[in-house]
C-alpha cells in the first residue's frame, strides 16, 4: 500500500504539477548528507517519517449486507492511518529551490482529495477518498532542527504532508438479523371501496413514527457460565467523530441478563466490560418489520472470551 501511495504522489507531481521526469527527479530516500551530496539535478524529496492511526476519524460501527438464512454479514469499517512526509527540494540555487518548493506545495493544496485518475494500485479501491493535509501548524514533527541534526545534514526549508489512507482489517462477522417488536404511531392508510367508502389497510400512512423497542440478552463465558455484574452499554454511530452511547449502562443481574427498555431501531455496537478484562464489542442491527408482520422477541446473547 505504501508503494502505491509513493507512486501516486509521484504521478500527482508529474501529471498535475507538470514536473518533467526528464528534468526533475522525485525521490523517497532519507535526505541524509550522504544522499544529498551527489545530487546534481533538481530533485523533489518526499521522505516518509511517521505512520499512526487517526483516532479522530475512527469509526466504531460496522457496515451490513444481507446474507443467507435470515442472517446479516457485518463488516468492520477500515481504520484511518495518517502517513507523514517531509517534502524538500534540492537545486543548485536558492531561487530555484524556493520556486520548485512553492510549486509542489500549491499542487498538494489544490488536489485534495487526490484525484482518482492518478491513484495507483490498491488506492483505486479504498472506501474513503485519499485526503491530504499540507503545511499544517500542528503536525507530528515539532522540532525540525533536531530532525536535520539526526540526519547530519543542514537545515532546509520543508513542507509537511499528511496523507490519510484506509487500513482494511477484513473483519467480517455473520450475525442473526434482529427484528424487534416495536410500535408505530400514525393514521392507517386507506383505499377506496367499490361503493366509494374508505377501507383501512394494515399499513400506516407515509410519515409514521417508530417507537422504541425493548432489547435484552445474556452475558456468558466460553464455558456457558452466566456472568453477573457485567457492564453492558450500547454505542451508536459517530457524531462529529465521536461514538455516542445510547441509553444508560446496564449491569447484568444474577442470571447474567440485561435489558434496555427504550432503544430506537438502528445500528449499534454492544460493549460488555468486566473488571480486569478488555471490553468485548459486538455489532448489532435492530430492524423493525412492517405492521402486522410477525417478528420474534429480541434476544441478543454476548459471549465473553474468559
Amino acid at each position: 500500500m505504501i508503494n502505491d501511495l509513493d507512486e501516486t504522489l509521484k504521478q500527482l507531481l508529474v501529471q498535475k504539477a507538470g514536473l518533467d521526469p526528464g528534468e526533475v527527479d522525485i525521490s523517497f530516500d532519507i535526505p541524509t548528507r550522504e544522499w544529498s551530496t551527489p545530487v546534481t539535478r533538481p530533485t523533489v524529496n518526499l521522505y516518509l517519517y511517521d505512520l499512526r492511526e487517526n483516532t479522530i476519524l475512527r469509526e466504531t460501527y460496522w457496515d451490513d449486507e444481507p446474507g443467507d438464512d435470515r442472517r446479516i454479514n457485518l463488516k468492520r469499517r477500515p481504520l484511518r492511518i495518517d502517513l507523514s512526509y517531509m517534502i524538500t527540494c534540492w537545486t543548485s540555487s536558492a531561487e530555484d529551490q524556493h520556486r520548485l518548493l512553492w510549486r509542489v506545495m500549491e499542487t498538494f493544496f489544490r488536489f485534495s482529495p487526490i484525484p482518482d485518475d492518478v491513484l495507483q494500485g490498491n488506492l483505486q479501491h479504498l472506501t474513503h477518498p485519499v485526503r491530504t493535509n499540507v503545511a499544517q501548524p500542528d503536525g507530528v514533527l515539532k522540532n525540525v532542527s533536531d530532525f536535520w541534526g539526526a540526519l547530519e545534514n543542514q537545515l532546509r526549508a520543508s513542507v509537511s504532508l499528511v496523507v490519510t489512507l484506509d487500513l482494511d482489517l477484513a473483519q467480517v462477522l455473520s450475525s442473526p438479523m434482529v427484528l424487534a417488536r416495536a410500535l408505530k404511531f400514525g393514521p392507517s392508510a386507506v383505499q377506496p371501496g367499490p361503493d366509494g367508502s374508505e377501507i383501512p389497510l394494515s399499513q400506516l400512512e407515509p410519515g409514521w413514527e417508530t417507537g422504541t423497542v425493548r432489547l435484552g440478552g445474556e452475558v456468558r463465558n466460553k464455558q456457558g457460565k452466566v456472568l453477573t455484574a457485567a457492564s453492558v452499554r450500547l454505542v451508536g454511530k459517530q457524531v462529529d467523530g465521536q461514538p455516542v452511547q445510547v441509553g444508560p449502562t446496564i449491569q447484568t443481574d444474577a442470571a447474567g441478563r440485561y435489558i434496555f427498555t427504550s432503544v430506537p431501531p438502528g445500528d449499534y455496537t454492544v460493549v460488555v466490560e468486566l473488571p480486569g478484562q478488555p471490553p468485548v464489542q459486538q455489532p448489532l442491527k435492530v430492524a423493525v418489520g412492517e405492521r402486522g408482520q410477525p417478528v420474534p422477541e429480541l434476544a441478543f446473547p454476548v459471549e465473553v472470551p474468559m
